[in-house]
């Protein structure tokens, strides 16, 4: 998951990269929210700091249903 979630992240076009880490957290929520956010961010590379994204990211999971439930 790590991988894939970093190479999204990396492979995102100029302007994307937010919205692409946001969009991988709520397509991948269930696996995510058993990382603890800290150690979630320094898997995929991205700052310690956005542990706060990842957090508020899956709020908005719970409140569409929770579990990663298919958005697209």
């Amino acid at each position: 998951m790590f991988d894939d979630i970093k190479k999204a992240i990396q492979d995102a076009k100029k302007g994307k990269k937010m919205a692409t880490f946001h969009f991988q957290i709520l397509l991948n929520a269930a696996r995510v929210r058993v990382v603890p956010p800290k150690v979630f961010c320094e898997q995929i590379g991205v700052p310690p700091s956005y542990a706060t994204e990842v957090n508020k990211m899956l709020a908005v999971d719970d409140l569409m249903g929770g579990g990663g439930r298919r958005i697209i």
